[in-house]
């Protein structure tokens, strides 16, 4: 959710709605709200399914609830007020290029999400990086975790999200000194070779550091 200049205070007490919707009802499923610390003003929630079926039968779940998807509506119509646009994206983990990422998120308090998206026909290319710096990550015994998904609708073709959970912002502070283990440990031919696909099949990336809200979150 893109957030109104200046209505981020008001956004998160209406979110506060959300939770106590699905809580009345002691809904199932269960997802985590979180806001940008920097980048552009968004609001973010994340929902986990197992599969694309489990997807559709927990829609179908909430529509056959109708005192829910009452309220639920209500609360939809007045977040007009403090968004500007909204988005949904449907992703899937890729857990082959991932990275110890059976993670308690409960101890985690923020998310890096770095957004990459690849030229057509590209794919394979951020796939061949992702392998190498997990590669790298592993000789050298690094202990940020990390988990990748691939966009599958409403993202355009090749987009890529990593998420790096942190305890702290302290974790940032690390980062050059985890780049330069992981560039020892691979060596001067493999960092040319993850190189390579990045330079060939890229076409744009971003990162963005985003807080866990509670508040948000069921």
């Amino acid at each position: 959710e893109l957030v109104k200049p200046g209505k981020s205070t008001a956004h998160n007490q209406w979110e506060a709605g959300w939770p106590a919707a699905f809580a009345k009802v002691n809904y199932p499923t269960t997802y985590l709200g979180m806001n940008a610390v920097s980048g552009i003003n968004e609001a973010w929630f994340l929902i986990g399914f197992a599969s694309f079926d489990a997807m559709e039968k927990d829609q179908v779940r909430m529509d056959a609830d109708a005192p829910l998807t009452t309220e639920l509506r209500r609360l939809g119509a007045g977040e007009s007020d403090f968004l500007e646009n909204t988005r949904q994206v449907i992703a899937s983990y890729v857990p082959s290029v991932s990275y110890k990422a059976n993670v308690d998120l409960s101890k985690m308090r923020y998310f890096e999400i770095l957004t990459y998206t690849m030229k057509p026909g590209h794919e394979g290319d951020f796939i061949k990086a992702a392998a190498l710096v997990r590669d790298g990550y592993t000789k050298a015994g690094i202990g940020q975790p990390w988990a990748i998904y691939r966009a599958v609708t409403g993202m355009p073709a090749g987009t890529f999200y990593v998420f790096l959970p942190m305890r702290s912002l302290a974790a940032l502070d690390g980062a050059a000194a985890t780049d330069d283990a992981m560039g020892r440990a691979l060596g001067p031919d493999q960092m040319n070779a993850l190189g390579k696909p990045v330079t060939d099949g890229g076409a744009t990336s971003q990162s963005q550091v985003v807080a866990f809200n509670p508040k948000s979150s069921y």
